[in-house]
Parts: structure tokens; sequence; C-alpha cells
């Protein structure tokens, strides 16, 4: 019989949770916090995905009135008046908030 054979192995749990039960309540616990971690992980990661979502959204938002702004100035009958030209994108800005005094 070799020294293997002659000595049971050790073991690193057996002086943490000598019975079945304290092992139960251990696997209880740790099952616990381990949902309380995915629930912290998935709410930030809503949270990011969220923002992505909003960030993608105001993009989209800000091209689509671009468009429509150029859209209106290319439809002006004075596109090529650049008294008239400045005046509509004034007013754009204006609508948009970038400017507060009124044209």
């Amino acid at each position: 019989m070799g020294v293997r054979d002659a000595t049971p192995p050790t073991s690193l749990y057996a002086h943490l949770y000598p019975d079945q039960a304290s092992w139960d309540t251990h696997l209880q616990e740790d099952h616990s916090f381990f949902l309380a971690r995915q629930a912290r992980q998935t709410s930030l990661w809503r949270a990011e995905i969220g923002a992505r979502d909003r960030a993608v959204q105001a993009r989209d938002e800000e091209a689509r009135r671009r468009e429509e702004m150029l859209k209106r100035i290319e439809d002006s009958p004075n596109v090529f008046d650049m008294d008239v030209l400045m005046g509509l994108i004034s007013q754009e800005l204006v609508l948009q908030g970038v400017f507060d005094w009124p044209c």
C-alpha cells in the first residue's frame, strides 16, 4: 500500500461545512448571492442598452430634421436669393432651439 492509499485526500470544505445541513445552507446562500449579482448585472445591461438606443434615436431624429430643413430650403422658390436663404436657415435654427430670438 502506497502513501496515497494510506492517507485520505484532504478536503478543502470539510472543516467549513462538517455536515450536509451546513453544506446545503451554503449552497442556498451562494445561489441567493448569484441571483442578486445577476439581477444587478441585468439592470446595468438594460440601462446601457437603453442609453445606446436613446442615443441612436436622437442621432436619427437629428438627421431627419436636417433632411427636412434641406428639403424646405431646396423647395423654396427663392433658393438662390441669399437674403431669403439666410432667413430660412435662421428660421430653422430658431425652430431647432439653436437661437432663441425671433427672425
